[in-house]
């Protein structure tokens, strides 16, 4: 396992609106060609977030000019997409490959009505409204429809988009999200960890699933992030959070045999990291690329060959963040603290080949970079 090659897909510039780039995603298309989105702003958590995407045609060596497919404000008000009237912003645009041409992406949009408003109230731990919509395009992400709206129910307004649109082994379409609360709600944050279902390639969605929940809700399972085997084994990751003792835990992993309708209960893996996300390569072993984010500031990569219940010795360093100082939230771990990190949010795709390609933000207080890198096996 090694870096075979690496660089960056944009570069933040700072004092600008493009100052923050963060929340990749990537999606890889039959001709090799690498698709691209992620949030710019001119802060992390801003009501001017949009989305950018970029193309690839030659494994990264080169970038397409970025293009910002989704913009609608409101009028006179702060925001750079209105729903309904309701000025907002896209947060995060996860992308998946459909075929070889067609792609699909999934948005975070939150509401800024209120631009003075954080993404997170410390206070009560609740959520800006949030919605998904959803695009189609049928060039590789060169162009893209009108979005519409994701069927949340029963979570409508609470439920908040984790990671791409899945394809399943049975031919539906999955659509990962977990649930939060109202933002001035000071009730029990009750989380699940959810998918919800597509037999029509992603026009109505249902049977909301739950994937991973602690009935005590002491646990939360956040930010979960799936992955296909070739077998058709569905594997999905957890970032952990003890909400009684308000510290993170190592990373857990939970497992489908049935295309996401049941599920195991997660298991602890042996390692203080965060954020997994799970990749698999056609052989059938398992990349799970991870965070360390406060004792050696990197982001890594583990190797398993039975699904995530072990994992072989030996892991690569994909990118080391500069040390000497604390990482917001490593004594207290605040929630709200997820704002002002500078490096994270990894998502990466697997080709016919056994490469891994994978994309995440980095950089410092002034802006942040998004990069790519091969993993070869």
């Amino acid at each position: 396992m090694k870096i075979a090659n690496e660089g960056i897909v944009f570069s933040g510039s700072a004092g600008t609106r493009t100052a923050n780039c963060c929340f990749p995603s990537i999606a890889r298309f039959g001709d090799g060609t690498l698709l691209v989105a992620w949030r710019v702003g001119t802060v992390k958590d801003s009501a001017d977030g949009t989305i950018y995407m970029s193309r690839s045609k030659d494994g990264g060596k080169s970038w397409d000019d970025p293009i910002c497919p989704f913009s609608k404000p409101v009028e006179g008000k702060e925001g750079s997409y209105g729903l309904d009237g309701v000025p907002g912003d896209l947060h995060f645009a996860a992308v998946t490959a459909l075929d070889d041409n067609r792609a699909m992406t999934a948005m975070m949009w939150l509401d800024r009505s209120d631009p003075g408003r954080a993404m997170f109230n410390e206070a009560t731990e609740g959520l800006l409204r949030v919605h998904t919509l959803m695009a189609k395009s049928d060039d590789q992400g060169k162009t893209w429809g009108e979005p519409y709206l994701f069927d949340a129910a029963p979570y409508e307004g609470v439920a908040a988009l984790c990671a791409p649109i899945l394809k399943l082994a049975d031919g539906n379409l999955a659509c990962q999200v977990e649930t939060n609360k109202p933002y001035d709600d000071s009730e029990v944050w009750k989380q699940h960890a959810c998918l919800k279902f597509s037999s029509d390639e992603g026009l109505t969605w249902k049977d909301m699933v739950s994937v991973a929940h602690d009935p005590t809700f002491r646990i939360r399972y956040w930010d979960q992030r799936h992955a296909v085997a070739p077998d058709g084994t569905m594997v999905a990751g957890f970032w952990i959070y003890d909400a009684v003792d308000h510290k993170e835990l190592g990373f857990r992993i939970a497992v489908s045999e049935d295309c996401g309708r049941t599920w195991s209960v997660p298991h602890e893996c042996g390692f203080d990291y965060q954020l997994p996300y799970p990749v698999f390569l056609p052989d059938g072993r398992l990349v799970l690329f991870c965070i360390d984010r406060y004792k050696t500031r990197t982001i890594r990569a583990l190797v398993s060959e039975d699904k995530g219940r072990t994992f072989l010795p030996g892991e690569l360093v994909v990118y080391q963040h500069p040390v000497g100082r604390k990482e917001p939230g490593e004594d207290d771990h605040q929630l709200a603290d997820q704002q002002i990190w500078t490096f994270g949010r990894l998502e990466g795709v697997s080709d016919s080949a056994g490469n891994v390609w994978v994309v995440y933000y980095a950089g410092d207080n002034d802006s942040t970079n998004i990069h790519w890198a091969q993993i070869s096996f």
